[in-house]
């Protein structure tokens, strides 16, 4: 892209931190190669830290297969649609679990320092992406779980969870300082993603987190198949009737139970905190039950640490079952993003063409002229992508996947800042009431059409107006209504 994302972009939605990294490592330019290429290497690093020095278990052949099969999960995908913050999303991981080191640390030396290090490095990460913090909770739990002994009382267990309990408490409150400070300024937006809930309402909201959290994990999705979830379903369950019936005391077997019965609202904490309604457009296209995007940070962990334990069990059958499942689960990935990269790139490419024609036909369309800045305003989407997927029994959503093409309507100047040698749109996209023309109304009022007809396309010397589909169309005449009307 001839122009990146500056570092105070992501402060709108008050992630001051988002792109911090890619400032820092590449100007804040979007290189799409470069940046997935650095963020998966980073990505693979925290899945081996977190296995080899987080839950320390024994480096083996077997434990490979496991880092590989998870690390190849298909909830990656949908960060991958995200150019602009592929390399701070891939890397989020690995501060995790830095974070989750010096909290580890802190249990043997240096606690103040240790908990303060990943009280900062956990207040860095959220500050980017707050749904990453679903990571830093599932393995905590996890790393309780696999602490408890014979010996284990509850104040045993509050020492261990206390580092990682005091990070937690005084990130979200540096957050939540943050971010009253960005709104009380002016700078940051009121969004659904970004407004907490009162205590009353997340209490009531609690049953609605565990339906969600069993829901994500039994259903198919885009590139998620049946085998995929099924596969899933089997290492945890497997694991859990493992982990519960151990040889424990009646007292470590009840903590064990806890715990257990915490991990489906950590998996899904953030979609616990998030303020969202059931008739937001989000809430209807892409539920926060189903972003594979949130589901990225904590599922891989809690299938990685199911294998993991199950693999280094003294039982042999387990081990076997273990190693079995780790490389079916392999085979699904590799197929599952082989498939996707194949349809990502006959889409991408087919909406490329697409956006390629339009340009043509502006370009050819009097007034047309370079040295104008435009606003473009683009009603509706083709999305070509979900052409070349056959959608599998009982699979759903899959918003950012396959429903949504590359040039989004909301902010179609995109393509042309990648494209274009000259660029000759503006960054805004509405029309203003103020400039509406004689011209505009008779034009969007009788004449206009859908792609591709000639009269889906209006340009005058400050806008460029493309009407791509029916329900497009509907939605620009009734905003231009409203517009007039306020003009009036």
């Amino acid at each position: 892209m001839k122009a990146g994302n500056q570092i105070t972009s992501g402060l709108i939605e008050g992630r001051f931190s988002q792109y911090l990294l890619p400032n820092i490592l590449i100007d804040g330019q979007i290189f799409p190669l470069i940046n997935i290429t650095m963020g998966l290497i980073a990505y693979a690093l925290a899945l081996t830290l977190l296995y080899t020095r987080f839950f320390a278990f024994k480096t083996s052949f077997s434990g490979i297969v496991i880092v590989c099969a998870v690390g190849l999960l298909p909830y990656i995908i949908e960060i991958l649609y995200f150019q602009f913050i592929v390399l701070s999303q891939l890397v989020w991981p690995l501060t995790m679990v830095l974070a989750l080191l010096a909290a580890k640390q802190s249990l043997k030396n240096r606690p103040d320092i240790c908990t303060s290090l990943s009280t900062l490095t956990l207040f860095y990460t959220i500050g980017g992406y707050p749904a990453s913090i679903n990571l830093y909770l599932t393995a905590s739990v996890l790393f309780l779980l696999q602490n408890i002994s014979k010996k284990t009382t509850i104040k045993d267990l509050l020492r261990i969870a206390f580092p990682f309990i005091i990070s937690i408490l005084l990130s979200f409150i540096s957050l939540y300082a943050l971010h009253k400070w960005l709104q009380t300024h002016h700078i940051m937006m009121p969004l659904y993603n970004n407004q907490p809930l009162s205590l009353s309402a997340l209490i009531f909201k609690i049953p609605f987190v565990y339906k969600a959290a069993f829901l994500s994990l039994l259903q198919p999705q885009p590139y998620l198949g049946l085998s995929l979830k099924i596969t899933m379903v089997i290492i945890i369950s497997l694991f859990l009737i493992t982990d519960i019936t151990a040889k424990h005391t009646l007292k470590t077997r009840l903590y064990h139970i806890i715990l257990w019965l915490t991990l489906p609202l950590f998996l899904k904490f953030s979609a616990w905190l998030i303020n969202e309604n059931s008739d937001e457009y989000f809430a209807n296209h892409d539920p926060i039950s189903f972003m594979l995007r949130t589901d990225f940070y904590a599922i891989p962990v809690f299938i990685m640490y199911s294998l993991a334990s199950l693999n280094q069990s003294p039982n042999q059958i387990l081990k076997n079952l273990s190693f079995t499942l780790s490389f079916i689960l392999l085979v699904i990935n590799l197929n599952a993003d082989f498939n996707y990269t194949k349809v990502q790139k006959l889409g991408f490419t087919s909406e490329t063409l697409l956006q390629q024609r339009i340009n043509n036909r502006l370009m050819e369309t009097a007034p047309f002229d370079f040295k104008n800045n435009y606003t473009v305003t683009q009603a509706g989407e083709i999305p070509l992508r979900r052409r070349y997927y056959p959608i599998q029994p009982l699979e759903n959503y899959g918003y950012y996947t396959l429903q949504i093409p590359s040039t989004r309507h909301w902010i179609p100047n995109e393509f042309y800042a990648f494209s274009e040698p000259e660029n000759f749109v503006l960054p805004e996209h509405a029309i203003r009431p103020e400039e509406i023309t004689p011209q505009m109304i008779e034009f969007l009022s009788g004449e206009l059409g859908v792609w591709p007809s000639q009269n889906a396309l209006y340009i005058d010397r400050n806008y460029i107006i493309l009407s791509l589909t029916p329900q497009g169309k509907q939605m620009l005449t009734k905003q231009f209504k409203n517009l007039r009307s306020l003009k009036q």
